[in-house]
């Protein structure tokens, strides 16, 4: 039954219908050194949905140029040929979102939003990062998961017991899809980006975006693109922004927030921009907002946690967590000093021992225990990060009603 649903997944790849044409003779002709400015243009112009797409987005404030553009060759000479090709797949990869009827057309609405949300957090880390190529980096977080719509598309009664199961289980969504296909999202996408002739450098992200990375790899320089989608994905997921299957976190994420490439504002920033930016992003391409209950909502006066970890990776995971949730959360810092308006203290067995949480004990603050949540869900190494189970046991330990300790 596998191999033939194997093979099944291998010819409707095959049957897929191409890129537009003007999209295909980009990918071409971008692969030419030699290649014109002209050339691109008139390649650009013959398709007018792609070029009214293009100058719409290139003169919108998601790009922000001085002067108004008015022809495509005007924004190549603004963008560089690289770029306007990336702009171009990017509109007719978010092309396939618009598809109407189909049996799990809301998984799908959701999976597209999810899609969106880390292609567009790819493009915000990159600029804060100071990376080049931001529009490759847009598009390689558009593409990560098109194997997902494939196998949603046409095996949408299987797709839809490995959700069932993703909920039900502990087991990463890849693994489910490995027991029913043999293959795994990533693998259909990269067959998927070998058809269209996608450039190299987005369908490597798109086959490995979930293989572990070796500490020695671990370099923004060499592998920017795919550390990038990888950082974007589980911000994503921490939201979270749309449903990309389950809300696993890669268990690489807690090497990447050590990166030095990465510091921690960076991330945060993102973190609380995105939902903004997203409404944005789905302006420009014309796409239908969909609002999302759990990152729109604000506070008039969030609950201050103090955030007292030894392991500064998981420190910082539970810091972009509580701001994904409403929290104002901070970081211990070892000058000792902290906010006197805390609601609460998260804090393990290190801070008890070292004395930074004597201040709280005859306090209302409330001191809550990190080292048990961790015994029961982050000994296995191997194992991603619980995402869902760790806001869980947030809401239930710090309620967003409470006030701050007054008594000093």
């Amino acid at each position: 039954m596998e191999n033939l649903l194997n093979e099944q997944i291998i010819k409707k790849i095959e049957a897929l219908p191409p890129l537009p044409a003007a999209v295909q003779q980009l990918l071409r002709l971008t692969n030419d050194p030699d290649v014109s400015i002209h050339e691109v243009s008139h390649v650009i112009s013959s398709d007018h949905a792609i070029t009214s797409r293009i100058l719409r987005v290139t003169n919108s404030a998601f790009y922000g140029f001085s002067r108004q553009i008015s022809t495509v060759s005007q924004a190549i000479m603004m963008m560089g040929l690289d770029e306007i090709r990336n702009l171009a797949l990017g509109c007719a990869i978010l092309g396939l979102s618009k598809r109407t009827a189909h049996p799990l057309r809301e998984v799908l609405d959701d999976f597209w939003r999810h899609t969106l949300a880390v292609a567009t957090a790819s493009r915000l880390i990159a600029y804060q990062a100071n990376l080049h190529h931001r529009e490759e980096i847009f598009v390689a977080g558009l593409l990560h998961d098109i194997g997902k719509a494939i196998l949603m598309e046409h095996f949408h009664e299987a797709y839809s017991k490995i959700l069932k199961l993703a909920k039900e289980t502990p087991k990463p969504l890849r693994e489910l899809e490995m027991d029913f296909f043999q293959l795994d999202h990533a693998e259909v996408g990269a067959l998927i980006c070998r058809h269209w002739k996608i450039p190299l450098s987005l369908s490597h992200v798109v086959e490995c975006h979930h293989l572990p990375l070796e500490e020695s790899d671990l370099q923004l320089e060499s592998n920017s693109n795919l550390i990038v989608v990888q950082t974007a994905n589980n911000l994503a997921k921490i939201l979270p922004i749309g449903f990309s299957g389950n809300r696993h976190l890669d268990r690489d994420f807690l090497k990447i927030l050590r990166m030095k490439d990465f510091h921690p504002e960076y991330l945060r920033q993102v973190l609380l921009e995105l939902p903004e930016e997203i409404k944005k992003v789905e302006a420009l391409f014309e796409l239908p907002h969909r609002r999302n209950s759990d990152t729109e909502t604000s506070l008039s006066s969030p609950p201050l946690v103090g955030v007292f970890l030894e392991n500064k990776d998981e420190s910082e995971l539970i810091v972009l967590t509580l701001l994904s949730m409403g929290y104002q959360p901070i970081p211990f810092k070892k000058d000792g000093n902290y906010d006197p308006l805390l609601n609460a203290v998260i804090a393990d067995s290190e801070a008890e021992k070292q004395n930074f949480l004597a201040p709280f004990h005859n306090s209302n603050v409330k001191i809550i225990d990190y080292q048990e949540w961790k015994e029961q869900h982050l000994q296995d190494v191997r194992s991603p990060l619980p995402i869902t189970h760790l806001k869980d046991w947030l809401k239930r330990s710090i309620p967003l009603s409470l006030e701050p300790d007054l008594t000093e």
